[in-house]
């Protein structure tokens, strides 16, 4: 059976029976984005899971039966009920239903240097393309064979779309001239036809392969960011009463920016009903527990005993999270950082965060905890570099202010005030409600004997937090390397942060 074919009549099967494919996949006991492969027309069911299949759909329509996936498309629709009901429409003429996540397929980038011998070359970069979206579970990302059927073939962005049931198309060329390589990339709606994001990536042909990395990198830090945009902007024209899992975890997404109570509250709200859809989507998790991390660094936990109540449901939130998907990156990246913060566990959260880095490398969101966990452990230089990395991956990036603040302190505890002074007032900038950014800024600026600037930045502080002190920001946070930090807290005193 052709897995178009499949993907029709298990759609059927679904809508008949009002089965979520979350549903289906906890039935059967395997991935959800397996599931999502079977609906989207891209693979067909092991014979195992078939087997596994056939028993959950014989449990709504007994006497269901292998051998029932083999009938024609009447017949088929016959079976499950539909008495004279919709036909299902051959593989030739169907449209491939979306995936309930951002889908995208990379094509085959055109080779323009106008030697044959450079063709291996663009397909090794779209093939790390592929490779490196396909870490991202909240991405469902064509294979290679299927994306690469369309080399030289005339079809249109809509009817790619169509037939590999995406909404994203992922178009490129590649040219070398002389010791210089340029590539261009282009996302665009399938559903529209319209560009999402374009971009040109010129660098010196050095080592290729090197280059072939390099621009792979690129193209998916930026692929990453825009296709986020896009989908969040898609969702807010949808009516909350038609929203799945993934809408309200965008939806709450939108908000991580704004640092107000209210839009903290919003987000977690937006987080706990995607997980209701659906329990084994652990970025909602994520999501979820990273509002009680802005909690706690701005300031907004007050109470001792409240305090114990949020770090508690936080660590379950972790708990459930990785209990979903233990290896999503995501979910172990923050998870990290809550066992960090919450537990005062430096050791702990370094090693769920480097696990999170092994399995998505250019994941920003691990990267970032990296560099801001390890500068509090000491480890200043792997921070910056893993900072310094997350920068380069998504320029563009509306959460840059926490990197620049992370850059600032590491800069400062490694002895460069100024460099550090520089990258604070990048991070207020960016975002003049970030508590951590005016203390940073307060600590480099006094540093360097900028004191106007300094207590100006303090006045900041206190505004955003009224009763901050050091011995406030002594007990948030962790220090695992106290003398190599004492040069900040003394700043601090010289910009009058109240002790």
């Amino acid at each position: 059976m052709a897995a178009p074919d499949f993907a029709l009549k298990f759609g059927l099967v679904l809508k008949v029976f009002n089965l979520s494919r979350g549903r289906v996949a906890q039935a059967i006991g395997i991935d959800k984005s397996v599931v999502s492969r079977w609906a989207s027309g891209v693979q067909t069911p092991t014979d195992h899971n078939l087997s596994l299949l056939t028993e959950a759909v014989a449990r709504h329509r007994p006497g269901f039966s292998r051998f029932d996936w083999e009938l024609d498309s009447a017949a088929f629709a016959a079976r499950l009920g539909i008495a004279g009901g919709p036909t299902i429409p051959s593989a030739e003429t169907s449209v491939l239903a979306l995936p309930d996540r951002p889908s995208i397929a990379v094509l085959p980038f055109s080779n323009l240097s106008g030697d044959p011998e450079q063709e291996y070359f663009a397909d090794g970069v779209v093939e790390d393309i592929i490779n490196a979206l396909s870490r991202f579970k909240s991405l469902f990302v064509i294979s290679r064979s299927s994306s690469f059927a369309y080399r030289g073939r005339t079809a249109g962005i809509k009817q790619i779309g169509c037939e590999l049931g995406v909404r994203y198309v992922l178009e490129g060329s590649m040219r070398r001239a002389g010791g210089q390589l340029r590539c261009t990339a282009q996302l665009v709606d399938a559903t529209t036809g319209g560009y999402v994001w374009a971009d040109r990536f010129d660098m010196p042909v050095e080592d290729l392969f090197e280059v072939q990395d390099r621009i792979a990198e690129a193209v998916v830090g930026v692929l990453d960011h825009a296709v986020q945009h896009a989908e969040i902007e898609r969702v807010r024209r949808k009516r909350p009463e038609h929203m799945g899992a993934y809408d309200f975890y965008l939806r709450s997404l939108a908000q991580t920016d704004t640092f107000t109570p209210s839009s903290v509250d919003t987000m977690l709200q937006a987080c706990r009903r995607a997980i209701a859809l659906d329990p084994s989507f652990a970025p909602a998790y994520a999501l979820a527990a990273r509002t009680y991390i802005q909690r706690l660094i701005q300031g907004w936990i007050a109470e001792e005993e409240e305090k114990k109540k949020q770090v508690a449901e936080a660590l379950a939130l972790v708990e459930a999270g990785l209990g979903a998907d233990r290896r999503d990156p995501l979910m172990l990246a923050t998870a990290g950082q809550c066992f960090a913060w919450f537990e005062h566990d430096l050791a702990k959260g370094i090693a769920y965060i480097d696990e999170a880095i092994e399995i998505a490398p250019n994941l920003v969101h691990a990267l970032l905890p990296s560099g801001v966990v390890r500068v509090r452990a000491g480890q200043t230089r792997t921070a910056i570099e893993h900072l310094d990395r997350a920068r380069r991956l998504s320029p563009r990036d509306s959460r840059n202010y926490a990197i620049y603040q992370a850059l600032a302190l590491a800069h400062h505890v490694e002895g460069d005030s100024a460099t550090a002074c520089e990258w604070a007032r990048r991070a207020v900038q960016h975002n003049p409600n970030y508590l951590p950014g005016w203390v940073a800024l307060a600590s480099s600026a006094a540093a360097i004997g900028r004191l106007d600037e300094a207590r100006d930045a303090t006045r900041r502080v206190l505004v955003l937090e009224p009763g901050y002190s050091i011995g406030r920001l002594l007990r948030r946070y962790p220090i695992s390397a106290p003398e190599k930090l004492a040069p900040v807290f003394e700043a601090l005193r010289r910009a009058r942060i109240p002790e």
